[in-house]
């Protein structure tokens, strides 16, 4: 990957890949100590004034990885249905500290993903087709295990890729409950893998 890259360029060493969690592990003194000489706020304890670097900011490639790692640790990942039996998905991110916020609403606008800002309770969410599938090809989500919803312990990029699934002309649109969701999801994998 391009910061992996990046650190064997500038420094010299070869990251620790544990690839099936979607992590690096560098040890190198002089990494850190660059690290919080020119990002102090990722070292020490989060505060309010906390923002996102311009380097990060400014940088495509750099974006991406953000938001990817961001989503997938604080972000929220929604497939269900609603009260009239229709699906909702959404791909979502609360965050307290409002210059954070307005950093993750302009790097989602530079990459052209569509979303929702809800400034008032500083919650940002992902909800339409296009921006949901353009969200999993330009960025993704770490195969991150969810916590506490009725996806408890699926990853959160194997989620997002059943989010996309349900947008194929063939799925059903419409669920009696969750458990058929679920059923039907599993059938119509299934059913794709045999064509």
């Amino acid at each position: 990957s391009f910061i992996i890259k990046l650190a064997k360029k500038i420094y010299g060493i070869k990251g620790k890949n544990y690839k099936k969690k979607g992590i690096v592990v560098w040890y190198s003194q002089e990494m850190l100590d660059d690290i919080h000489k020119y990002i102090p706020t990722l070292i020490h304890k989060p505060s309010i004034y906390t923002r996102v670097p311009d380097v990060i900011i400014n940088n495509l490639k750099l974006a991406k990885v953000f938001i990817k790692g961001y989503f997938s640790c604080d972000g929220g990942i929604i497939l269900t249905i609603n009260k009239n039996g229709y699906l909702r998905r959404e791909i979502s991110l609360e965050s307290h500290n409002p210059y954070l916020f307005d950093d993750i609403c302009k790097i989602l606008r530079k990459l052209q993903i569509n979303f929702k800002a809800h400034k008032e309770y500083q919650y940002i969410s992902i909800l339409s087709k296009d921006s949901l599938i353009k969200f999993k090809k330009k960025i993704g989500l770490l195969p991150v295990k969810i916590k506490g919803n009725r996806w408890k312990n699926f990853r959160k990029d194997r989620l997002l890729n059943l989010i996309v699934i349900t947008y194929s002309e063939n799925f059903k649109k419409r669920f009696r409950s969750y458990d058929e969701l679920k059923r039907d999801l599993i059938r119509f994998i299934e059913q794709s893998k045999e064509r």
